[in-house]
């Protein structure tokens, strides 16, 4: 039986209902259904037919016995698309967009760098995880800006190099030995 999309009626409806559960204050909530319906009707239209049924929606990598010297990882994966013996990750981000990996705007650079290395992370918990370590590659991620800008969804891909998921891995190694035997800064100051 194959999965069929549902309308974009009954998407903005559960949004609606979704939303209501927040208890918002009536402003609040008449804003957030305005921006996030012309969000959904965007892209709903524009994505409909990427969305495919075998991709792996939030998947969960709890129990995926991830293990990086004594480190245990964990995550939670929007979407995961398998495609020939490689994953494609896709991260979904809401607010403001950045549109390269280089952006000007001081901020935006910070949010880049910290959006590139959740890419890298996230290669590590693919790549090491009990049902795909060993079995598939992740040489790309994807972070998709769902909010659109100027009526259009950014997609922002990234080749991951080796190099970085070694500077990953040694980082995840020392941060994972400084938190097991409390070696914290001191920020008394």
């Amino acid at each position: 039986n194959k999965e069929v999309l549902p309308e974009i009626e009954e998407i903005l409806n559960r949004f609606e209902r979704l939303l209501k559960n927040e208890r918002l204050n009536e402003s609040d909530f008449n804003l957030m259904l305005k921006r996030g319906n012309k969000t959904l009707e965007i892209f709903y239209d524009e994505k409909k037919k990427d969305i495919l049924e075998q991709d792996k929606i939030e998947f969960n990598f709890k129990n995926q016995g991830v293990v990086l010297g004594e480190a245990h990882l964990t995550g939670k994966i929007d979407r995961m698309r398998v495609l020939d013996g490689e994953i494609i990750v896709t991260d979904f981000k809401t607010g403001k967009n950045i549109e390269d990996w280089d952006p000007k705007d001081k901020y935006d650079k910070i949010k880049a760098w910290k959006y590139r290395n959740q890419l890298v992370f996230y290669k590590i918990l693919v790549e090491n995880s009990n049902d795909f370590g060993g079995k598939y590659l992740m040489s790309k991620g994807i972070i998709e800006f769902v909010e659109p800008e100027k009526e259009k969804i950014i997609d922002l891909e990234l080749k991951i190099e080796d190099g970085e998921v070694e500077r990953m891995k040694k980082i995840i190694e020392v941060i994972y030995k400084k938190i097991k035997n409390l070696d914290f800064p001191d920020i008394s100051e």
